[in-house]
């Protein structure tokens, strides 16, 4: 399965000037790093869904176990 998040990139055209200091190869490498971060930001977002779900089910049920 195919993820947005699997496919989203970002690029800079670098014009001549800035070109000489800001190589392809160093906006390749950020690009890497941005998709990187991407995915852990997507894991930690994943994460706290679940652990507040996680939670909620225990509070849940902890309230419906109580005698009335």
């Amino acid at each position: 399965m195919l993820l947005a998040i699997d496919i989203l990139t970002l690029d800079y055209n670098v014009k001549f000037p800035l070109s000489l200091v800001v190589s392809r190869k160093s906006i390749l490498r950020y690009q890497l790093l941005f998709r990187f971060l991407l995915h852990l930001k997507h894991v930690e977002q994943s994460l706290t869904s679940m652990w507040m779900d996680r939670t909620e089910d225990k509070s849940l049920a902890a309230s419906c176990a109580k005698p009335p």
